[in-house]
């Protein structure tokens, strides 16, 4: 039996050509994945393409990786694509260089293609793939290349596809894609994310969307059977974010899924506690496993440094997984948070607190900022099944400190003599894992001299007789 995996790294284009006259002689190929190393020029990346063409992967799988350091080189400097006649599967990473299919020969075994990077004459190329089922297009944003295909193209086997990027005309797109399951849009920076004005996607049933997103509720009624949506609502307006959740909200009464909701707060509409409080009382209602608010400065002073005091709602977020917070939202009671989140997994928010008091049996992730100016003085946290740790705090002159969390005393220790110049002395309740385990607390006494440290069965303490004044 023959090599079916060829993996090359790191190497030469002149290099590469030359290993592949020596599997040439390979019965089949599975797997051909190529990372060229800068150095090369665009000759160079064409005469190996072509070789690679002749040691075709059928059927396969193709990954090409162009790494080079130079800037855009424009249209005339491209990488041509020859055509793959028996491979099932193609990757393309081309951030630097544009990527131009051969207008010849036809990709009769592709069923899915990813592009990631500068690629033009997209159509010509998808108009040759008659089997293609999946298809990925992942562009810039630096030199967008608009992405355009012809007006009669129509991809009848495509079920999945994915965008990414700053399209210019994506009804188009999506008129040529009737028979999709699965679409996935992210429109980065400039542009709108726009339904085609007719037509419907008859066998579409999850449906992802990052952008700005208009007619929202048109594009849903273009999907009726729509099951699942993600939603990330970006660079909108808060009147236009307050009629997206409220068509979502509708949307979710009727049975469509809402796992994933995202939003960039628009702080240039003033956003204040009792309008964010609005947000997040529709936000309840609608229920999403995951919710990710982000901050939008655009058309704000870029040194704002005014934040918002969440208050917790009193509604219960009964299946949300995951939930974090922009940078410029603090909560002020973080434990009565995570007990109105019976299922959250992760938690990645900042508090205005001194006092976290946190109780979690479903827990796994941990990411904790406060306000610079909030010294915390008593730490409470049981998390059984506690995996990522991550705090950003000053403490006060003396802090107690209490957790109950796998494998995470040593990391907390560590946490606190990094984030607590004022130290005066810390009380650490330890869990019966971290019992009678004395090289540890060694090795960091060792590495902080000016810290004492006295331990017990039941009680660890940190004393330091430097203070801050």
């Amino acid at each position: 039996m023959g090599l079916t995996d060829l993996t090359f790294r790191g190497l030469k284009a002149g290099r590469i050509q030359a290993l592949f006259r020596r599997f040439a002689a390979s019965p089949q190929v599975s797997t051909l994945d190529i990372d060229i190393s800068s150095g090369h020029t665009i000759a160079d990346a064409n005469s190996l393409l072509r070789a690679a063409a002749q040691l075709s992967p059928s059927p396969g799988q193709l990954c090409l990786t162009f790494q080079e350091s130079y800037s855009y080189m424009g249209y005339s400097d491209c990488i041509h694509l020859p055509c793959f006649h028996g491979t099932s599967s193609i990757e393309i990473h081309s951030l630097h260089f544009v990527v131009r299919p051969l207008p010849t020969g036809e990709f009769t075994a592709l069923e899915s293609l990813s592009v990631a990077g500068k690629i033009v004459d997209v159509g010509s190329l998808l108009n040759r793939c008659p089997c293609l089922r999946v298809l990925s297009l992942s562009y810039p944003e630096r030199h967008p290349i608009p992405l355009t295909l012809p007006p009669a193209l129509e991809i009848p086997t495509l079920e999945k596809l994915y965008l990414s990027g700053k399209f210019a005309d994506l009804c188009s797109v999506l008129n040529s894609c009737q028979r999709l399951r699965m679409l996935c849009v992210t429109q980065t920076k400039f542009g709108t994310i726009t339904p085609p004005p007719s037509g419907e996607f008859p066998m579409l049933e999850k449906l992802s969307v990052s952008g700005k997103v208009a007619d929202l509720d048109t594009l849903l009624n273009q999907c009726p059977r729509l099951r699942v949506l993600d939603v990330t609502l970006r660079r909108m307006r808060l009147s236009s974010i307050k009629a997206a959740l409220t068509i979502l909200e509708m949307a979710g009464q009727r049975g469509l899924m809402l796992p994933i909701l995202g939003i960039q707060i628009p702080w240039r509409d003033d956003i204040t506690l009792r309008r964010f409080a609005f947000l997040l009382r529709i936000v309840a209602r609608i229920s999403p496993r995951e919710l990710v608010f982000t901050d939008s400065l655009e058309g704000c002073n870029p040194a704002r440094d005014e934040k918002i005091k969440v208050n917790v709602p009193s509604r219960e977020f009964s299946r949300l997984e995951r939930l974090s917070l922009s940078s410029l939202c603090r909560i002020a009671d973080i434990g009565t948070l995570v007990s109105r989140c019976p299922c959250l997994r992760v938690l990645e928010a900042a508090t205005t607190s001194g006092k976290i008091m946190l109780h979690s049996s479903s827990l796994q992730k941990l990411d904790l900022n406060t306000n610079c100016d909030t010294e915390f003085h008593i730490i409470n946290i049981v998390t059984p099944v506690l995996k990522e740790l991550h705090m950003d705090f000053r403490a006060g002159g003396d802090i107690g400190v209490s957790i109950s969390a796998p494998d995470h005393e040593y990391n907390f220790i560590r946490i606190i003599l990094t984030c607590s110049p004022k130290l005066g002395s810390v009380s650490l309740e330890p869990s019966d894992a971290f019992k009678g385990c004395t090289t540890e607390l060694s090795n960091i006494s060792m590495a902080n001299p000016s810290v004492k440290f006295y331990s017990s069965d039941c009680l660890v303490t940190l004393a330091s007789g430097w203070h801050a004044p």
